[in-house]
């Protein structure tokens, strides 16, 4: 059996259910990334994210591993970031306490300054996914945020 057919559904079906969300203006299925990051950090100061890209790695038993780059425009809360990383720390912690995305508490996170204007946000979700039918699948939908 292809082990990448599993993995390829649930990504194909993130995607369809992150597609609605981000187009009927509902929560994005992503709380670090873009917008929502830089409304939940707005409190503390101007963080303009240019872009985000997020990756999800799912494994065999269902727990999921988040890499999200955001690109910051403002070089100014890069160096800060860069200088002071617990007030990073503390903005990711707060987007990820602050979104009811998951049903089950995020676990092992990190942030940090890659290169000159990204920031690396990781962490796990477990039980993110399960076995279904002998295929891997996820009931998270974005469009339930609201």
């Amino acid at each position: 059996m292809n082990r990448g057919a599993p993995l390829a559904l649930l990504v194909l079906l993130f995607a369809a259910s992150v597609a609605p969300a981000i187009a009927s203006g509902t929560t994005p299925a992503c709380p670090v990334c873009g917008y929502e990051f830089e409304m939940t950090a707005s409190d503390h100061g101007d963080m303009p994210v240019k872009y985000s890209n997020v990756t999800i790695h799912v494994a065999e038993d269902g727990d999921s591993t988040w890499v999200v780059q955001n690109r910051i425009e403002n070089e100014t809360t890069v160096e800060r970031f860069r200088n002071y990383p617990s007030e990073l720390d503390t903005r990711v912690l707060t987007a990820l306490g602050d979104a009811r995305v998951f049903d089950h508490e995020v676990r092992n996170v990190s942030a940090s300054v890659v290169g000159e204007k990204r920031i690396e946000i990781r962490f796990e979700v477990p039980n993110f996914a399960e076995h279904r039918s002998g295929v891997l699948l996820t009931q998270f939908s974005s469009t339930s945020l609201a």
